[in-house]
């Protein structure tokens, strides 16, 4: 069976960010350090009082180049970014799962 998942991921995760920062603010971090992240992407606010984006590239190489900016300080807070989500975030989840 083939895997569902593309390992061409064109798409980084930025996760804890900041509430306060603003779309342009993240996109300023990308191009002041030479990469061009297309103009789509989410931001959105966490349970935990943090944000987590996810920016798009025009191709997985620069997708890959752009992990160099994991634990980059913005707003006080080291961000992380990393491209091993499949396109898919966990906003927040229930303390005891179950299935009633």
């Amino acid at each position: 069976m083939a895997p569902v998942f593309s390992k061409a991921v064109k798409t980084v995760r930025v996760s804890n960010l900041d509430a306060q920062v603003q779309w342009d603010t993240l996109m300023t971090l990308f191009t002041s350090r030479g990469h061009t992240p297309k103009s789509q992407g989410s931001l959105c606010k966490t349970p935990d009082g943090t944000q987590v984006a996810t920016v798009s590239f025009r191709s997985d190489s620069e997708a890959s180049k752009a992990l160099s900016l994991n634990g980059e300080l913005i707003r006080g807070k080291l961000v992380e970014i990393d491209r091993n989500f499949f396109g898919l975030t966990i906003l927040s989840a229930p303390e005891k799962p179950s299935l009633e």
